[in-house]
């Protein structure tokens, strides 16, 4: 029994240290929070390159979803904004001949990159979506 809990602290020890390397590097902001802007793209398989920012981000319960732009920036955004961002279809789009460009605006975080980013604004504007696997 003492080397079954033995194996349960050291688990919860390696599972709270995740988390905790997650929330220290990948959330914590500096600076001031910044605006970007550019046009959405689809990804179909979102899988994330297997890069630790991906994986830390999915891992925490409140979660976040991939938004990739044309010019190979990810960045994070809420379930909500994500919903809002794709309430139709790219197939539609694809046949209307238009796209989605939006202005984001998020902090810039410790490790590089930034945290999880608001929509500002969504403009559709004219083109073929750029869909990708």
């Amino acid at each position: 029994m003492k080397r079954f809990r033995k194996v349960a602290v050291i688990t919860t020890c390696a599972f709270g240290a995740y988390f905790l390397v997650g929330a220290l590097l990948f959330r914590l902001p500096i600076g001031h929070r910044v605006q970007l802007e550019g046009e959405v793209m689809w990804q179909l398989l979102s899988l994330g390159g297997g890069s630790a920012r991906h994986w830390l981000w999915e891992a925490w319960p409140w979660g976040a979803a991939n938004l990739f732009l044309v010019d190979g920036r990810v960045l994070q955004i809420s379930e909500r904004d994500d919903a809002l961002l794709w309430s139709e279809p790219w197939s539609v789009l694809e046949k209307e001949l238009r796209t989605k460009r939006v202005i984001i605006s998020a902090y810039p975080v410790l490790v590089g990159g930034y945290g999880l980013a608001r929509i500002e604004s969504i403009v559709d504007v004219d083109g073929i979506p750029l869909v990708s696997k």
